[in-house]
């Protein structure tokens, strides 16, 4: 089994958005990240979280996040991720 973990701006950013980090690693494990053909070394995949809402958290969002990985001795690292944006805002 793959490991992952995620930077600290990764997890921060998923924190604004009120997700835990094994939210998203979970949906990670879910997926096989794929080689950048424009960056060697780096890899990128696309996976979905739910993001729960802060007045109705019975209910939440599904979000697709475009995640970038760079490889490590023991799996990848979450180094970036993009489909989060606006939601630090309202739940400000």
């Amino acid at each position: 089994m793959t490991t992952y973990t995620l930077s600290e701006d990764v997890s921060r950013e998923l924190r604004g958005a009120l997700l835990e980090d094994e939210d998203l690693l979970v949906s990670l494990r879910r997926v096989r990240p794929a080689e950048d053909p424009d960056q060697v070394g780096l890899f990128r995949c696309v996976c979905t979280v739910a993001v729960r809402r802060p007045l109705d958290p019975e209910t939440s969002e599904l979000r697709q996040l475009d995640v970038s990985l760079r490889r490590t001795e023991e799996g990848f690292e979450v180094f970036e991720l993009t489909g989060l944006e606006g939601l630090a805002a309202q739940f400000e």
